[in-house]
């Protein structure tokens, strides 16, 4: 079954599941609405909603904090990249906040950890 998702992170822990939802609900019917400690899942009927999520409810202020709604990469709203990893042997690194690293820095940290079978930075 295809599933059309949008992560949101950065949801403060008190949110519930039922504001989530109301919120949500503005972009288009929400089908589930998976909570994780911050941050969750929301999953629409359709495609063209988690589109319209994004554009309406990225950077809106939750109980004081900004979320960030974007495209989940087990969503085929966006299409699948060639040459896909299995989600069980990718791994995302956001947010490095303390100083920013340029990319050689990145793949070198990385390099060190394990082997890259591919890499996507985004400065």
């Amino acid at each position: 079954m295809v599933r059309f998702d949008c992560h949101v992170g950065n949801v403060e822990t008190t949110v519930t599941e039922e504001m989530i939802r109301s919120i949500f609900t503005e972009a288009g019917r929400v089908v589930d609405i998976r909570m994780k400690t911050g941050f969750c899942f929301v999953e629409y009927a359709e495609p063209k909603t988690v589109k319209a999520a994004i554009s309406l409810l990225d950077g809106r202020v939750i109980h004081g904090r900004p979320v960030k709604v974007a495209h989940c990469q087990s969503s085929p709203v966006f299409g699948e990249p060639p040459n896909r990893i299995p989600q069980e042997q990718a791994c995302a690194i956001q947010n490095i906040v303390k100083r920013k690293f340029t990319q050689q820095e990145m793949l070198s940290i990385l390099q060190s950890l394990s082997e890259m079978v591919s890499k996507d930075y985004k400065e």
